[in-house]
């Protein structure tokens, strides 16, 4: 693996113990998305397991700037090459100027360890085995994760311009983060189309409504100020297809991600980052209830429509929510 100036890494291979290489090329993801990284180390690993692991820093800068948070990848061996899962986040500095780099991997007795440093400290952190384990399933992984679920609707219960009472517990508390996850068919890219809005009297909330280029939109809200982000453009149809969508928003790292039909966003050839950052408190946050948008009629046989709507009160692992897609 190198490092390169262009936003994505390079990758080549040897099969005669180094004798020659190949040119060259971006790694890519199963799905043939390039990975993509600044000027920084990519570094790869092999396992005792045969299996892989890549960190990177999962953005096209061109320059060394933007390493928080570090990414990482699992990989697998076929026809003598490696398949990358899509990204999870691995390690964040709650600073975002802060940076991580040049890292190592320990493998003892089952367990993992990964160091890093910022080029002041030098640092190391045990990775559970299950995180590890999730990202390797994530070549086969059709499951629908059930745990911090915190509602669940299906078509027959999301009324069309209507409203969704979410479960109030005690230990429904969205302070670490949420993810909605939803399977709609919009009949038009019409911008502006509300799918969900949830606010309370002081304004906190979310709302979710199409954008510009076949884009989804998410506005979190704190009280006047507002921070947004969309996903990537051109994923969404509108040919009465059934997408998958689903949006996390991840209060540790303050990131807000989105997975189309399975795909991580990560900007693709359009933008640097598939991700984005967020400013404002959701500590207080509280889906007491949903409003769900009317949306658009194409014909008399393509009409917008909400089929599936989950709610959970923290940020799935992308591996998770692909899982959930079960594409």
């Amino acid at each position: 693996m190198h490092r390169t100036v262009s936003g994505y890494p390079a990758e080549s291979y040897s099969t005669n113990g180094g004798k020659t290489w190949t040119t060259p090329q971006p790694p890519v993801y199963k799905n043939g998305i390039k990975l993509k990284t600044p000027r920084a180390c990519p570094r790869i690993w092999k396992c005792q397991n045969g299996k892989y692991l890549f960190w990177y820093h999962n953005n096209g800068e061109w320059n060394y700037g933007s390493r928080n948070p570090a990414w990482i990848s699992g990989g697998i061996e076929k026809d003598g090459k490696i398949v990358w899962s899509q990204p999870e986040i691995l390690f964040y500095e709650e600073n975002e100027n802060l940076r991580m780099s040049y890292p190592d991997l320990i493998e003892q007795d089952g367990k993992y360890w990964i160091t890093e440093t910022n080029k002041a400290d030098a640092r190391v952190h045990e990775i559970p085995n299950e995180f590890l384990n999730t990202l390797w399933s994530q070549f086969e992984i059709k499951t629908v994760t059930k745990k911090n679920l915190v509602a669940e609707w299906n078509e027959t219960e999301i009324p069309e311009n209507g409203q969704l009472k979410v479960p109030s517990k005690p230990e429904n508390s969205y302070a670490d983060g949420f993810t909605i996850d939803l399977r709609v068919v919009l009949a038009t890219l019409s911008p502006g189309q509300l799918l969900l809005s949830s606010k309370d009297k002081n304004g906190n909330g979310i709302e979710l409504k199409t954008d510009i280029f076949g884009a989804i939109k998410i506005s979190i809200s704190e009280g006047e100020h507002t921070d947004s982000w969309t996903s990537d453009p051109g994923l969404i149809k509108a040919t009465g297809q059934e997408h998958c969508i689903s949006v996390s928003v991840d209060n540790g790292p303050r990131i807000i991600q989105f997975v189309i039909d399975g795909t991580v966003n990560n900007g693709r050839n359009m933008r640097a980052f598939g991700w984005g950052r967020y400013a404002v408190d959701i500590e207080n946050f509280n889906f007491e209830k949903f409003e769900t948008g009317k949306l658009a009629r194409e014909s008399v046989n393509i009409k917008g429509k909400i089929s599936r709507l989950r709610l959970y009160n923290r940020a799935l692992l992308n591996t998770e929510i692909i899982g959930n897609h079960g594409l």
